[in-house]
């Protein structure tokens, strides 16, 4: 083959190579972040900072708008600052000790896989922190509001320090708007030295009243964060539950919880030790079982499936639980005995087909293969038809009985043993007959039962019999003794909104109204059981739709909300509450269309969190198509160099 050939095929391959090279281009592009877009200035001088955009943008807008903060809120930021937060500093010095063991370790296989271990949990650990941190901080800040946006010159803000006195938090929000009309939205908070003007009153005119102003109120944030109590017993949390925007009402209920936090735990994929649990799924396989149902799988499949996703749900979230397997047909058949090996489970779930239907093996078998160990015991039955086989048909009396009264005598039995029962019955035409052996989902002959249609299946043993097990399985709260709620309102409620009570609070007495010198009312609750919880209701009503002081001004509906208790060793607990409920009166403009429009109508408390577009694309294509040119220039070149020698 002549060099010319050779240098042809080797321009087609590298042509070839281009979409490769691309391909490779975009897999090491770098999406970038809304805090890698925009940088503040590390201080702001006299009231002037200039923002920093990211080079790789061009053609932009940028806007800025700056919010007080109060002293308790950024008081709050600042203990929640993820590089200031004493825990979290504490984890970090953690985990670069265990970094340093592994290093040490790598030559010993099993101690090494062992602290490579202890060390992804605590880098976990870490993580989780940051993000909670994160998520409070976001709850704190006080967000921006649409329409007040001012715009930049060369990236340059000015805050007006005259309209206030000493010292005070700002959060600055700033929203980059990118030539093809993307939007990207961040902030930060500084502590700003004002000095306020003083300006003398204003002689009063003799001008005829101007036109009223056409105003509402609208919610900004519709509710506090979410504050847990110490050790996740219960939470404390504020919320509006009704408002009208055209009478200047808000209604706002403040909730007290003695409820563990097992719904974040599962959420996050902590594991919750609770009790020490085994739990039997008796899993009907009869021939009815493969009737095919409207979505085209067949009544044993959807219930396999439901089955596994209940059993990794409970293995997933919560320790000191074991699982076992018992399949009836002809017989009763044990497909696992008690395990937490989600693996084997779902090979057991798998496992067995048959004809019959022997629910009363299958309880007895059951009731004989828990442990003898005080645990907490429970057993799942899931079934479409009432039993028609049974290994023995004498009852306690030595006497004949049919299938069904025996089957719900080994029912009872297996109750009475310690065992609670949760039976799930679905699409049995006879209802009667099996009324006869479970009693009604109303009046069960044991624990929980529920009867229902074949499209229920999943949602019943996934959500309804995962939340049966989950109250059993935790560990229950101590009782909350003591409780007193005091809560805390601003200048800008007690002067401008009237105060009443919705109603009486679900539990406990409250004071008659807002004290006038501490701006408080009281809450005294008493006890709250595990499990239980306590509302109270009030309204606030603007006294003055027309109040220019109030315009467009974001108003928080308290200041802070500080519960205090006692625990069953007398112990003294106290926790403050810091975010809140916010309101703002806004003026209603007409549109070119004539048209009422509304002002911030729409909840902007989490700012959108947009990635740019890749970048690179064009010029991987532009620098690929410049390799293929070179390098058969290279070559082109050491072909004549080659020719010239000869």
């Amino acid at each position: 083959m002549s060099i010319i050939k050779k240098i042809l095929i080797l321009l087609i391959i590298l042509t070839m190579c281009i979409p490769l090279i691309n391909i490779i281009v975009y897999a090491h592009s770098v999406e970038l972040e809304t805090e890698g877009l925009i940088s503040f200035p590390m201080f702001i001088m006299g009231g002037s900072g200039t923002v920093t955009i990211k080079d790789t943008i061009k053609d932009y807008k940028l806007y800025f708008q700056a919010i007080p903060v109060s002293d308790e809120i950024y008081l709050e930021l600042q203990k929640n600052e993820p590089s200031k937060n004493e825990e979290l500093k504490a984890i970090k010095g953690e985990y670069e000790n265990l970094k340093k063991e592994l290093d040490e370790l790598k030559d010993k296989k099993d101690e090494y896989e062992t602290k490579r271990i202890e060390y992804n949990n605590k880098i976990s650990e870490y993580n989780n922190k940051v993000k909670e941190l994160q998520e409070k901080q976001k709850d704190l800040t006080p967000t921006y509001d649409e329409k007040d946006w001012k715009e930049l010159t060369d990236n340059k803000f000015q805050i007006d320090l005259s309209q206030f006195e000493g010292n005070v938090a700002h959060a600055i929000w700033i929203k980059l708007v990118t030539s093809d009309n993307k939007t990207y939205y961040d902030e930060a908070t500084y502590e700003l030295s004002g000095t306020k003007k003083t300006t003398p009153n204003p002689t009063p005119s003799s001008e005829p009243d101007k036109e009223k102003l056409n105003t509402k109120l609208y919610v900004v944030k519709d509710q506090s964060e979410t504050k847990y109590l110490e050790n996740d017993q219960g939470y404390i949390t504020k919320k509006i539950v009704d408002s009208n925007s055209d009478t200047g009402e808000v209604t706002i209920e403040l909730k007290i919880a003695n409820t563990n936090k097992k719904i974040e735990e599962i959420k996050n994929n902590n594991n919750s030790n609770g009790k020490n649990t085994e739990i039997f799924f008796i899993i009907d396989e009869s021939g009815s079982m493969y009737d095919k149902l409207q979505d085209g799988k067949t009544r044993r499949e959807t219930v396999r499936e439901a089955s596994k996703t209940l059993a990794k749900n409970i293995l997933d979230n919560y320790k000191n639980v074991k699982i076992g397997i018992i399949k009836f047909a002809d017989e009763a058949k044990m497909t696992s005995q008690l395990t937490d090996n989600i693996e084997e489970l779902n090979t057991a779930i798998d496992t067995y087909n048959g004809g019959g239907t022997d629910l009363y093996d299958a309880l007895v078998m059951a009731k004989n293969n828990y442990s003898s160990s005080d645990n907490n015991k429970l057993a799942i039955i899931l079934t479409d038809g009432s039993p028609n086989l049974a290994s023995v048909h004498t009852g306690d009396d030595g006497k004949y009985i049919t299938v069904d009264e025996i089957t719900k005598q080994e029912l009872i039995k297996l109750n009475d043993s310690g065992v609670n029962v949760i039976t799930m019955l679905t699409e049995l035409e006879d209802q009667q007959k099996a009324e006869k052996i479970f009693g009604t989902p109303t009046t069960p002959t044991v624990g929980k039962y529920y009867y229902i249609s074949d499209s229920q299946i999943s949602d019943v043993i996934e959500k309804n019999i995962y939340s049966d097990l989950v109250e059993k399985i935790h560990v229950p709260n101590e009782d909350m003794n003591m409780i007193k709620v005091v809560d805390y309102f601003p200048e800008d409620i007690t002067e401008n909104f009237d105060f009443s009570y919705v109603g009486e609070p679900t539990k406990g007495t409250k004071t008659n109204a807002i004290d006038k010198e501490t701006k408080t009312i009281t809450w005294d609750i008493g006890v709250l059981k595990d499990e239980e919880q306590a509302t109270l209701k009030y309204k606030l009503k603007i006294k003055d739709m027309q109040n220019k002081n109030l315009l467009e001004k974001t108003i928080s509906t308290n200041e802070k909300v500080v519960l205090t208790y006692k625990d069953k060793e007398d112990k003294d607990y106290t926790v403050t509450l810091t975010s809140s409920p916010q309101i703002k009166l806004s003026e209603v403009k007409e549109d070119e269309k004539g048209n009422e429009g509304q002002t911030n109508s729409k909840d902007p408390t989490v700012a959108p969190n947009k990635t740019l577009p890749n970048t690179g694309i064009s010029i991987a294509i532009i620098g690929s198509v410049l390799l293929v040119i070179v390098s058969g220039i290279a070559l082109l070149a050491k072909y004549h160099k080659l020719r010239d020698v000869k």
